[in-house]
C-alpha cells in the first residue's frame, strides 16, 4: 500500500486542525476559569 502525497497533505493538516481546536479549547477553557 503506497501512500499518496495528497493523503499525507489531508492527513497532516487534519492533525494540524485538531491540534488548533484542543489549544483554542484549553485556552477558553482557561479564560473562563480567570473571570
Amino acid at each position: 500500500m503506497k501512500n499518496r502525497p495528497g493523503l499525507e497533505a489531508l492527513i497532516i493538516i487534519v492533525l494540524t486542525m485538531v491540534v488548533t481546536a484542543t489549544a483554542i479549547g484549553i485556552a477558553s477553557a482557561d479564560v473562563e476559569e480567570e473571570m
